[in-house]
Formats: structure tokens, C-alpha cells, sequence
């Protein structure tokens, strides 16, 4: 998933929230998860 996809992503599932907070952690977990991979690709690129 692209940075700019959660960036459109995260409006949509604020209003979702009030239907499911399901959308919110999974969100959350994406988002940590694409931290850790872009950290390992820098971390790995120097």
C-alpha cells in the first residue's frame, strides 16, 4: 500500500469508525507496518 493511498484511505475510515472501529485498527496496523518496511528499506539502502 502507498503512502498516498492511506493518506486517502484514513478520511474514509474516520467516517466508517462510527459504523466499525475495525477499519480504524486495521488502518493503524497498516500504517505501523508500512513504517517498519520503509525504516527496513532505508536502514537497508545505506
Amino acid at each position: 500500500m502507498d503512502a498516498k493511498w492511506i493518506l486517502l484511505a484514513y478520511p474514509v475510515c474516520i467516517v466508517a469508525q462510527s459504523l466499525t472501529g475495525m477499519c480504524a485498527r486495521q488502518l493503524k496496523t497498516q500504517m505501523v507496518n508500512n513504517i517498519k518496511n520503509y525504516t527496513m528499506k532505508v536502514t537497508k539502502a545505506k
